[in-house]
């Protein structure tokens, strides 16, 4: 495992004072889409290939002419509305796992438009095969980790960013005056030298 080399130059905690840094070449980020079911009518997505998706976006012009334009966009994997939540991990997931336990920083962010999917990707569903990433990754974590080391600590932050604020989803949900819900907490963020 690599050794700690310097402070993180940002960090959403306030409880750990020293987040440490990993040793590791920098590596380029990968992208994955997952096409959300919809009904045709509603839809105009065509999955090329294993990578690459087109869309067809309505244009309009100066006279007010509307025409759909195509693009083609380009991903490291485009999983079809077929896709099963262990696919995705598979290819997705299980490589950052692997990065991890090899000494390398690892991030994943689930990044669209509300109702697209992100939130059933990474928490699933009701059903045990629906088990989302972050639960199929913690499973694989603590699933090496007897192997491994006799003694270690894990920290885990699961965080919603929303416009300029970001949101502790592990934080307890706090109940102010007749049972009301408060409204969540924004982080701070802090900025180390």
């Amino acid at each position: 495992m690599a050794t700690p080399l310097h402070p993180r130059l940002l960090s959403f905690s306030t409880a750990i004072d020293a987040p440490m840094a990993t040793e590791s070449e920098p590596e380029g980020m990968r992208s994955y889409v997952r096409v959300r079911p919809c009904d045709g009518a509603m839809c105009d997505i065509d999955l090329q290939s294993e990578k690459e998706v087109t869309l067809g976006i309505m244009k309009t012009n100066v006279q007010g002419t509307a025409s759909k334009e195509l693009q083609t966009f380009e991903f490291d994997a485009v999983f079809d509305p077929n896709a099963t939540q262990e696919k995705v991990f598979e290819t997705a997931m299980r490589p950052q796992v692997d990065a991890l336990f090899s000494g390398r920083d690892t991030l994943t962010f689930a990044y669209g438009p509300t109702g697209t999917g992100k939130t059933y990707t990474l928490q699933g569903g009701t059903n045990p095969e629906d088990r989302g990433l972050v639960l199929r990754a913690l499973d694989d974590v603590f699933g090496r980790l007897p192997g491994m080391i006799a003694c270690c600590t894990i920290h885990l932050s699961f965080l919603e960013v929303l416009g300029n604020h970001a949101y502790d989803l592990l934080a307890p949900e706090e109940r102010g005056l007749f049972g009301h819900v408060n409204p969540r907490k924004k982080l701070r963020l802090k900025e180390k030298s």
